[in-house]
């Protein structure tokens, strides 16, 4: 819901305040406005980053939710506040902000976009509110972000192994969630009992409209799933709901190294979901119905992993063509390396 601006002038300056309602915001109103009286509240011509990053955050977090604003927080804090978080906005200059820009070099694309996002919403609107009289990242450029990870799927030796171990860590259900079902990392630490009815699983996804959606669960997965647990299903070793997953992951990757000659290095928790919508090509599932149960927005999003799947069944073809060629050859009537002699006694062609 978007929040409703109220407006008043203290001493000559005009200040905002907001509320979900016209009455919550003119009650915001009258407080901060006794606060400028008593002098509690800084005046908005000193304000710093950081205060004005939070009213901007509060004004917009409607737009987003849950882990994912917990998320975005972190990172604005970490990529732009940790850097000018202190500094009074009117004293930003655009040569600040690109050497604070230029720190984000080689990280992820989407980390990259994020920041370039809040720094351009951050001062656009200083503009518009009158904090500051011109827009210092008017000019601001993005890095280079680091080249994307190749996200494959799990051969059949990894997919052996990485089952043989889901049993050995209660952490894991958050990858078998994943692999089974197809979830992403943030949908499958949502998860709760009441989410599985029968053998269909409710996804509360926020990463787009198609992310909310319902899939089949395999017997394999609802194996692995306490029958005593209730609430939130995926639980960290302190019995928790799961935060970071990253040292759950480790934990995953070295059982499933233990479990033979296999080269993980390259593993990241996306190849599960990309792993299921191999297996759902190799079902037979149609591109479309793939589509809905990998919560993609766009097709092409489950046609790239549809379009390296049938590369690799090709690849498949030309090792076994390969590997049979001996026998392709014994069997083929010109395959002899010598020629009847009636081919090569006054031949035209012979010295060639």
């Amino acid at each position: 819901m978007k929040k409703i601006r109220k407006r008043f002038t203290f001493e000559g300056k005009r200040y905002n305040a907001y509320g979900s309602t016209e009455e919550e915001a003119a009650v915001a109103a009258a407080l901060k406005k006794r606060d400028l009286e008593e002098g509690k509240l800084m005046r908005e011509s000193s304000m710093t980053v950081s205060q004005w990053a939070e009213e901007v955050i509060e004004l917009h977090k409607s737009d987003i939710k849950g882990d994912n604003l917990r998320k975005y927080k972190s990172r604005i804090r970490a990529c732009i506040l940790d850097y000018i978080g202190s500094i009074p906005l009117k004293m930003i200059r655009p040569s600040q902000l690109q050497r604070m820009m230029n720190c984000q070099s080689g990280k992820s694309k989407t980390q990259i976009n994020d920041t370039f996002y809040f720094v351009k919403l951050l001062f656009s609107s200083a503009v518009d509110e009158g904090l500051i009289s011109s827009d210092p990242s008017a000019t601001l450029k993005k890095p280079k972000p680091s080249p994307p990870k190749a996200r494959r799927a799990l051969t059949e030796e990894e997919c052996r192994a990485f089952e043989q171990v889901l049993k050995l860590d209660d952490r894991y259900l958050l990858f078998a969630l994943m692999y089974y079902a197809g979830l992403r990392p943030s949908e499958a630490k949502r998860v709760e009992s009441s989410d599985i009815q029968g053998d269909m699983l409710r996804v509360r996804g926020s990463k787009t409209k198609a992310a909310t959606r319902t899939v089949p669960v395999p017997g394999a997965l609802i194996d692995l799933i306490p029958q005593d647990r209730t609430g939130i299903l995926v639980l960290s070793s302190r019995g928790k709901p799961m935060g970071d997953y990253r040292k759950a992951w480790a934990a995953l990757v070295r059982d499933m190294a233990g479990c033979g000659a296999i080269d993980t290095d390259d593993l990241s928790p996306y190849c599960l979901r990309h792993t299921y919508c191999t297996h759902l090509q190799e079902a037979g599932v149609d591109i479309r119905t793939a589509q809905y149960l990998m919560g993609h927005a766009d097709i092409k999003m489950t046609a790239n992993i549809y379009t390296h799947t049938r590369e690799g069944e090709l690849l498949k073809a030309a090792s076994l063509i390969d590997k049979n060629r001996p026998l392709l050859k014994k069997q083929s009537p010109i395959s002899s390396p010598t020629l009847s002699p009636i081919f090569t006694q006054n031949s035209p062609n012979s010295h060639s």
